[in-house]
């Protein structure tokens, strides 16, 4: 494993990766990230909205949970955290001492109840810093925890959780400067539902930003096993492993221009 991580490493990895490159390797490394590296001290976790959205409504008198998970053998951050009832978005930066450009947003699993912080986004984060890879792990709204009220519905979770993924895009693009980034070489991905929230940044229409305010829309965008919404049908383009469109409810989308990669 470790020599296969080696070869993979010198392969694809390099400060002048593509994009293309880039989501290789995020499909690769995927599920290769438990021969990597040793535990490292994570980025602090920061407020992902400057004031906390109304719309859609969420409820805020659930105290957030978090609950530890043996991690796996060799887990990069040596950590396994799962957070619920997650009310307050977050976001932590992993920024390279030599960046080359590319800004990832990643989005963790737990199916809209849970945020597996570590496994599905910080351990990621930590293997692309080290080839200078620039990314963002967030901490998304999620369902409350034995919540039955009618406010907190699937939708408003849902679209709330979408609003979190497109805001962090917007902050490492607005941060590009600072981060030594190309602002046009901010891209989105995510595992399980979190690559359903990258899946949707990708392919549906941004809703009108407030005024002043830089485009969420990714350049590029990897799907790791993602939730499909609606009930959507996958069409690849044959013998290429690529997706290309994605039929919710029926009606046929075409994917916007761009690379994606897809791992199941």
């Amino acid at each position: 494993m470790e020599h296969g991580m080696k070869s993979f490493k010198n392969s694809y990895i390099n400060e002048g990766m593509s994009v293309a490159q880039l989501l290789r390797a995020l499909c690769a490394v995927s599920f290769l990230l438990g021969a990597s590296l040793p535990a490292v001290d994570l980025p602090p976790e920061l407020p992902l909205w400057e004031k906390p959205p109304v719309d859609p409504p969420i409820r805020t008198d659930v105290k957030e949970q978090g609950r530890f998970v043996e991690p796996q053998p060799r887990s990069p951050s040596g950590s396994n955290r799962v957070f619920s009832s997650v009310s307050s978005p977050t976001y932590s930066i992993h920024s390279p001492p030599h960046p080359n450009g590319v800004g990832l947003v990643i989005c963790p699993g737990g199916g809209f109840r849970d945020v597996w912080l570590d496994r599905e986004g910080h351990d990621l984060a930590i293997w692309l810093k080290e080839h200078h890879v620039t990314s963002l792990v967030l901490k998304y709204r999620t369902f409350a925890a034995s919540d039955k009220s009618p406010a907190n519905t699937w939708s408003s979770v849902l679209r709330a959780a979408e609003e979190d993924a497109r805001q962090a895009v917007r902050v490492l693009r607005k941060r590009a400067s600072a981060l030594q980034l190309d602002p046009r070489r901010i891209g989105i991905c995510g595992f399980s539902a979190g690559g359903q929230l990258a899946l949707k940044c990708a392919l549906y229409a941004e809703p009108r930003p407030p005024e002043g305010e830089v485009t969420a829309v990714p350049d590029f965008a990897g799907l790791f096993y993602p939730g499909i919404p609606d009930a959507g049908v996958w069409t690849f383009s044959a013998g290429l492993g690529r997706l290309d469109r994605i039929n919710p409810g029926g009606n046929g989308t075409d994917l916007p221009p761009g690379p994606h990669a897809l791992g199941r």
